[in-house]
């Protein structure tokens, strides 16, 4: 279906030993790249079409997941599992597809559907980018904190 399909894992933990023997059951090894201690992952998001951030609300939550952030500042549309603070950053349709946890056909049809549509993986990307800029920008953060310290100011002063 995709001949030039090429899947990077970058992390490690306690269950890559068991990604890497159920990649070699598969008879897939030879399509995977697994990556671990990698502190500078954007020469991978970089090449990517899509990027990935899965999670088994059972195992292991997510806050506000900075690998998303990177993934969108640098155009990549995502799917992620609709768990934690990933619907705040992810807009469903817009910049990413958030899915229902553990459902592997969800998963299919996502990657599929963006796979099979370069200009809607190339809008998605643009609009995870301007998400960033305008929602979670060093600037906006230091706005927002400094919004936040001169409220409290204002409020203890009332006291």
């Amino acid at each position: 279906l995709y001949p030039g399909l090429h899947v990077v894992l970058i992390g490690g933990g306690k269950n890559l030993g068991k990604a890497m023997a159920y990649a070699d059951k598969l008879n897939c090894r030879k399509f995977i790249t697994f990556v671990e201690g990698c502190m500078h992952p954007e020469p991978y998001i970089a090449a990517s079409d899509v990027c990935l951030l899965l999670t088994n609300k059972s195992v292991h939550g997510e806050g506000i997941s900075n690998a998303i952030i990177e993934y969108m500042a640098l155009q990549k549309p995502v799917i992620a599992t609709d768990c934690g603070g990933n619907a705040e950053l992810v807009l469903n349709g817009e910049n990413g597809i958030l899915l229902p946890d553990n459902n592997s056909k969800s998963l299919l049809d996502a990657l599929n559907s963006l796979l099979k549509d370069d200009v809607r993986r190339h809008r998605m990307g643009m609009s995870g980018r301007q998400r960033v800029e305008e929602a979670f920008s060093l600037h906006r953060m230091v706005n927002d904190y400094r919004s936040l310290y001169e409220e409290a100011v204002r409020s203890n002063g009332d006291n």
